[in-house]
């Protein structure tokens, strides 16, 4: 937290650090006595890279802010190869802006494999972004404009996203008092975790604005994120534009940045292309009339995703033993394609009373996706008939999930009970597979060890369920689902219990005693 020295620590954050790479971040910070106090809720070192001052004014010519539409200036993911290492990237200005000595962007850097860091200019000694690799980062910056465009700096070369959210006047502006600075005691505007609602998948959110403001100075933070996604930040009220804020790479991933906002009479609006909690923090704002809002409120509703979840005979307790246990499946739009033999990608046996054997898992998924069918959440509890080749498999069916739209592959490993050695090894396997790069979208539910200790779920080869063990699994995968959407759980772990909101990931907590009783 960047904050006023001297003045108390607020309830705010500027940055949210990693302990795996160096994380950087913009802020426009009002001053005590000329300086800031920095504070650390984890030791580590900071560096602080100066790139302007406001200086109070009644009226100024130079530096007074001027909020535009966010509009994307460049994409070079539509121009070309990725930059090499070292690149200085210029950025032509639209006619617009022209006459501006900075401007306000958004940039985002998809890496190409090679640790670095973005700055303004041609120096290598400052930085406003710092990427470990190959992945999103974004962070905004206020660039200096030299003949009427900016230059990066891109130290580790990858593609560069910039986004136009404002600029600054030059000297030979008129005098004026709309766009000065107003600094702010750092406040929180806005936390969705403090029960004003979780920005849903696809969902919009407004928060007011100060009064006098013509566009928001905030930090802009997503936490518990459901997977990989962006942020928009926006005038509220105003068509979404084509741009994003802050980028979360993985589940759960905590992340701030800058967002120069321009508001209107209703304030600000923030689009999550996945499901977030959002938190908005002010440290200023520049004067001026806010934009007429035009659009009524965007919604922000739930949309129950739709779970395929493809099994083989192990799964069949569900259909064939016990179909009333369906009745745990809630919280989304559910189909289970269960069938007795199925393997995962090559041909099995028959089933005793069926002639032929099943179609794999695979093509299972290719025929849905010949078909268009969509689904947003696969869960794949089939492997128990796969003695070899389950790397392939496993690719194989990854592959072919994402093609069908899955954004979140879960895998369930397989029951320690079994006396089968192959899926002890495929368990194995499975957790090293899904630690290799490219495979963030694939979790793995640790079926194994949340049915240790248990015994009257199953049959004599701990495959096979009973009826207690069908209900076992329907509630299994429904807090599952729930868990990777933030949702309640669907029902609590004890009758008459509490309903935990989010559902924490069963695996951390272990089976309940008696699934069925907990639903009607």
């Amino acid at each position: 937290t960047a904050y006023p020295a001297g003045t108390g620590l607020p309830d705010t954050s500027t940055l949210n650090t990693r302990p795996d790479r160096p994380v950087a971040n913009t802020a426009i910070i009002p001053l005590a006595d000329g300086a800031l106090d920095v504070y650390r809720s984890a030791g580590g070192d900071v560096a602080v890279d100066l790139a302007g001052v406001f200086v109070p004014a009644a009226t100024a010519a130079a530096g007074r802010y001027m909020p535009v539409a966010p509009q994307r200036l460049l994409d070079t993911r539509d121009t070309g190869a990725p930059g090499a290492p070292g690149r200085v990237t210029r950025v032509p200005l639209p006619a617009g802006v022209a006459g501006a000595s900075a401007v306000a962007v958004n940039v985002t850097h998809v890496g190409s494999g090679v640790p670095g860091y973005v700055g303004n200019g041609s120096s290598r000694d400052t930085s406003f972004l710092n990427q470990p690799g190959a992945t999103v980062v974004a962070a905004a910056t206020i660039a200096p404009v030299a003949d009427g465009a900016i230059e990066l700096y891109d130290h580790g070369g990858g593609h560069l996203i910039v986004d136009l959210t404002g600029w600054f006047t030059a000297a030979d502006a008129p005098d004026a008092a709309d766009g000065l600075f107003v600094a702010l005691d750092p406040v929180r505007l806005h936390d969705t975790r403090n029960g004003a609602g979780r920005i849903w998948s696809g969902g919009t959110i407004e928060v007011a604005s100060p009064s006098g403001a013509a566009a928001l100075v905030s930090n802009v933070t997503v936490t518990r994120p459901d997977r990989p996604g962006f942020v928009t930040a926006y005038p509220a009220g105003t068509p979404r534009p084509g741009t994003s804020s802050v980028n979360p790479t993985e589940a759960e991933h905590t992340l701030a940045n800058l967002a120069i906002t321009p508001v209107t009479e209703r304030g600000t609006a923030y689009f999550a292309s996945a499901g977030t909690d959002l938190i908005v923090d002010a440290t200023g704002y520049f004067t001026g009339t806010p934009a007429p809002a035009t659009e009524a409120p965007a919604p922000n509703d739930y949309p129950p995703p739709r779970v395929l979840v493809i099994g083989d005979s192990g799964l069949r307790g569900i259909v064939a033993v016990n179909p009333g246990s369906q009745a745990a499946l809630v919280g989304a739009e559910w189909r289970i394609e269960a069938a007795g033999c199925r393997r995962l990608h090559e041909v099995s046996c028959t089933s005793p009373g069926i002639s032929t054997a099943p179609p794999t898992a695979l093509a299972v998924l290719q025929g849905m996706a010949w078909a268009g069918q969509h689904y947003d959440i696969v869960i794949i509890t089939a492997g128990h008939n796969d003695a070899s080749r389950f790397e392939l498999a496993f690719e194989r069916v990854v592959t072919a999930a994402r093609a069908v739209g899955a954004h979140t592959i879960v895998w369930q490993n397989y029951s320690a009970l079994s006396t089968y050695g192959h899926l002890a090894r495929n368990t194995a396997l499975l957790d090293t597979l899904v630690a290799r790069p490219g495979y963030a979208d694939v979790r793995v539910a640790d079926w194994r060890t949340y049915t240790l200790g248990t015994g009257r779920e199953w049959l004599w080869d701990g495959i096979h369920m009973t009826s207690a063990g069908a209900w076992a699994q329907t509630d299994y995968l429904s807090r599952w689902v729930a868990s990777l959407e933030h949702r309640p759980c669907p029902a609590p772990w004890f009758p008459g219990g509490p309903l935990p909101d989010p559902c924490p990931n069963p695996d951390l907590i272990g089976p309940p005693s008696d699934p069925a009783a907990l639903y009607p």
